[in-house]
């Protein structure tokens, strides 16, 4: 990270995370024991030297690959599919970027190539439940596979759990149960974050059967994404703008879609290079933010 970076990192001096790391001890010293994130999402990409140093070992897991005997086939992705849950997508690698980039390693002249995440003292933990599907770049993971992701989370320990997506499922549907279910079961151990989604609609409305953001858990905060006005983020070019709800939506961070930057996938294309930092946004991007929070949260005695 840099200083002059900072300005395309709005979102963290909206949130006062200069002040935050002032209450920790020197920089790059750990306090003790790090807190384990995990980015439930598709992947990371862990040869990223943003985010290289800043991994849980041995990395996560791939419950696509995992799970590929009994739900999924290994060509339901055009992504060659690996044990390892490396990402070729991108959507997870941005994730963790805005969670725990590696700061103080500005080498660079382009001040948007080097950025930070909200903390330097986490684990990142890649939990992959989706690919790219065909031409697309991002689709939406099954239902089974995210339960298993959060499940596997869980069993090892994270004590934040973020999953950027959501599930319109109608009620009764017993994969509704399962994933209130294995969220719960981290009550004790676990704070689950997540994305209220993109599609500018109230899902306290019956109409909108959204989960897990409904599922109203102890342990579940739900991140509406805001603008550099503090403004709920609204009409940007390819979504419609950042979901509400008083009763289903429990804060709102910084996560204008265009606005927000981040590491990328070295996957994403043949001409994207590993350091290489670019904008994204939307839900996906707010939730991050609180996911550093809880973590940085952690480490501060």
């Amino acid at each position: 990270g840099s200083a002059t970076g900072l300005a395309y990192l709005w979102g963290l001096d909206k949130i006062g995370m200069k002040q935050a790391w002032g209450l920790l001890p020197q920089w790059g010293t750990p306090p003790g024991s790090l807190p384990i994130v995990a980015v439930v999402d598709s992947g990371i990409d862990y040869t990223q030297p943003e985010l290289a140093g800043q991994m849980w070992a041995p990395y996560g897991v791939n419950i696509i690959y995992e799970r590929s005997t009994a739900v999924n086939k290994l060509n339901d992705c055009s992504d060659v599919q690996r044990k390892d849950p490396l990402d070729m997508d991108g959507h997870g690698t941005e994730v963790a970027g805005t969670i725990a980039a590696k700061g103080n390693n500005y080498q660079t002249s382009d001040f948007r190539t080097y950025t930070v995440g909200v903390t330097q003292y986490a684990r990142l933990m890649a939990v992959k439940i989706t690919c790219r599907h065909g031409n697309d770049n991002f689709e939406l993971p099954y239902l089974t596979d995210a339960i298993a992701g959060i499940e596997y989370a869980v069993r090892m320990k994270a004590s934040v759990i973020i999953g950027p997506w959501g599930f319109t499922v109608p009620l009764p549907n017993s994969l509704v149960d399962d994933l209130r279910t294995v969220i719960k079961n981290g009550e004790s151990t676990a704070l689950y974050v997540a994305s209220s989604g993109n599609g500018d609609m109230d899902i306290d409305a019956g109409s909108v059967p959204l989960w897990p953001q409904r599922l109203g858990l102890q342990n579940l905060i739900v991140v509406a994404a805001t603008d550099p006005s503090d403004m709920r983020w609204v009409n940007k070019p390819g979504f419609l703008g950042s979901n509400y709800g008083a009763s289903s939506v429990d804060i709102g961070a910084p996560g204008a879609d265009g606005t927000t930057y981040s590491v990328q996938a070295g996957g994403v294309s043949p001409t994207t290079t590993a350091t290489t930092a670019a904008a994204y946004g939307g839900t996906s991007a707010a939730a991050p933010h609180v996911a550093g929070c809880a973590a940085l949260l952690q480490t501060i005695r």
